[in-house]
């Protein structure tokens, strides 16, 4: 790996855990943001990404600022909420 990866891993409804990462290959990405949206519906996934077309099939996005030196502040973003606030 070339350390440009994005890991997902995620738990079934029957429990188990399952990651995957994928390699910066454009298909890949797409294959892997289809398959998180796939299980869904049955499944929990926590997805640490860059990757804006991971992020784009998100229900949530989490992310994590430091506004001053040594403190953290969490920030959510309910992309189904917002997109309904702003029409779109």
């Amino acid at each position: 790996a070339d350390g440009s990866e994005s890991g997902t891993a995620g738990t079934s409804a029957a429990g188990e855990t399952r990651e995957i990462r994928a390699v910066v290959r454009p298909w890949l990405q797409d294959f892997t943001a289809s398959y998180l949206r796939h299980y869904s519906a049955t499944s929990q996934f926590i997805c640490i990404t860059h990757r804006r077309g991971t992020m784009e099939e998100a229900d949530v996005l989490y992310g994590v600022t430091m506004p001053e030196q040594g403190i953290s502040k969490l920030l959510t973003i309910n992309v189904n909420e917002m997109a309904e606030q702003l029409s779109i």
